[in-house]
């Protein structure tokens, strides 16, 4: 259910989840509370072909950039922060790019190292819980009536 309220220049779509402004020159701008906010898309659609994702007031995409100008140009946003740990935070028409993380200009050679140290980070904790993981198994399970659990480490490396 919508009720459509016209003004000067604009229309004004109040629905029940979120009202959407409309503007004469085709222009579209979800609202919630008097911030922009859209989470099925972007909260701005703009007559010449751009979109914006906002959340809470807030420039706001994980998933991709939350900003595409017309003209070609991308920015990711996080949190209404520049941000973007696998390439670059903006991506210019002519291409041209800048990196930025959590908000702070950086390099490219800074992203990569981090985005390298994350996997390196990850593949040491998977193996750390694998060898926590096998060495428990080892402890709670009990060698069978009779057999020496020492006779049983007979040619195993030991290298848990």
């Amino acid at each position: 259910m919508s009720e459509r309220v016209e003004l000067e220049d604009v229309d004004v779509w109040l629905m029940e989840e979120c009202p959407r402004v409309e503007f004469r020159n085709g222009s579209r701008v979800w609202c919630l509370y008097g911030h922009r906010h859209r989470t099925d898309g972007p909260a701005c659609e703009w007559s010449d072909g751009g979109r914006e994702w906002w959340v809470n007031g807030l420039r706001h995409r994980v998933d991709g950039p939350a900003v595409e100008r017309a003209n070609g140009q991308k920015q990711w946003w996080q949190k209404g922060q520049f941000h973007r740990a696998d390439g670059p935070a903006i991506e210019y028409a002519d291409g041209e790019k800048e990196w930025w993380f959590g908000g702070d200009e950086t390099t490219e050679l800074i992203v990569k190292m981090r985005r390298l140290y994350r996997r390196w980070a990850l593949r040491r904790f998977v193996r750390r819980c694998a060898r926590r993981w096998a060495l428990k198994c080892a402890i709670e399970w009990r060698p069978p009536r009779g057999v020496q659990f020492a006779a049983m480490l007979e040619g195993m490396d030991g290298s848990l």
